[in-house]
């Protein structure tokens, strides 16, 4: 609906989400590009016209941009534009290994929103997910299905982008995809008549029914699950053990933080290197996978080149993805 204070929602929330995680930049997207083609399908304006529509669009989402470079500008006074876009984490993909990293980040996504859920459960989830899109007309009274225009943006941006995009740039999209699955079971089947059969309470009294058996199955594994230990908290655990006095600790990203986080955990905050002059050993924690090696990884984050006996240093140990490699001084 044409409402100046909506739109002004729009731009203030949409610049402080970017502000606290850019990767808002994806639902950001989404709901401009479904604003503008829902509001630009024959019979959809509810403005006096199509230009007049666009105008509201156009100064929410340039407001939407300039809000968000000023809530940067402190960023890019007192760090630089590199910091911002030139850092792991931002920078974009070669073009020969987009599409590999991509197959294997959705890979690592679904395996992640599918963890410990039924398969019967899933295929659930996935018909009605479908049904919702065959059926958008008579489930909705969206003309453009957001679907679509999440399609697009994304798409789009990926190609634009070419970001490494990891599981956590997809959460947006988890809430969205189990309310368009919702749609597509519980919508659809209030439309079809069985008699007097109540199809939709029998659809939700079996997702209920299959939610409570899984429950009740995980609950007696919940000490065990609680108690698993992931790479980053294994390698950790094995430096501690084999750490002694004054010795250091390197990790580059995309492992720094959890490492960092689980270093802090066990008491061994103090022993992560912070380009101290002096040490007695090095530990060198060097992920593969990310295209790390031992020299890639003590370039980034250890100390000078001179400083590190590069012959002394050998492979300890291996923590799932990653290795964990003992230096010695020069």
């Amino acid at each position: 609906n044409r409402n100046s204070f909506a739109w002004f929602l729009i731009s203030v929330l949409s610049a402080l989400g970017l502000l606290t995680v850019p990767v808002m930049l994806f639902p950001f997207g989404v709901l401009y590009v479904w604003l503008l083609l829902e509001n630009l399908y024959p019979g959809g304006v509810v403005y006096r016209s199509r230009w007049n529509f666009l105008r509201y669009w156009l100064v929410s989402g340039f407001s939407a941009a300039l809000l968000t470079l000023l809530f940067y500008t402190p960023v890019l006074v007192f760090t630089g534009l590199a910091k911002l876009f030139e850092n792991a984490f931002v920078s974009p993909l070669a073009w020969g290994d987009l599409f590999p990293t991509l197959a294997s980040r959705f890979q690592e996504t679904w395996a992640e929103w599918s963890a410990g859920v039924p398969s019967i459960l899933l295929v659930l989830l996935g018909l009605g997910l479908i049904l919702s899109l065959v059926f958008h007309r008579k489930l909705s009274a969206m003309k453009i299905p957001v679907q679509a225009a999440a399609a697009l943006w994304i798409a789009a941006l990926l190609l634009i982008q070419r970001p490494n995009a990891w599981s956590k740039v997809w959460v947006f999209l988890l809430p969205l995809v189990l309310l368009w699955a919702a749609v597509g079971t519980v919508g659809l089947s209030n439309i079809i008549k069985l008699k007097k059969l109540p199809l939709a309470g029998l659809i939700v009294g079996l997702m209920l029914a299959l939610g409570i058996w899984h429950a009740a199955w995980l609950a007696p594994q919940l000490p065990g699950l609680w108690q698993a230990q992931g790479d980053e908290e294994t390698a950790v655990l094995f430096v501690k053990g084999a750490a002694g006095e004054g010795d250091k600790l390197v990790v580059a990203p995309p492992d720094d933080a959890p490492v960092w986080y689980y270093a802090e955990l066990h008491g061994l905050n103090g022993i992560v290197y912070g380009r101290d002059p002096v040490f007695v050993h090095l530990f060198v924690l060097v992920d593969p996978g990310e295209g790390q090696t031992l020299e890639t990884v003590l370039a980034e984050r250890g100390p000078r080149p001179q400083a590190v006996n590069l012959t002394s240093c050998g492979l300890m140990d291996t923590s799932g993805k990653l290795q964990v490699y003992e230096c010695s001084p020069k």
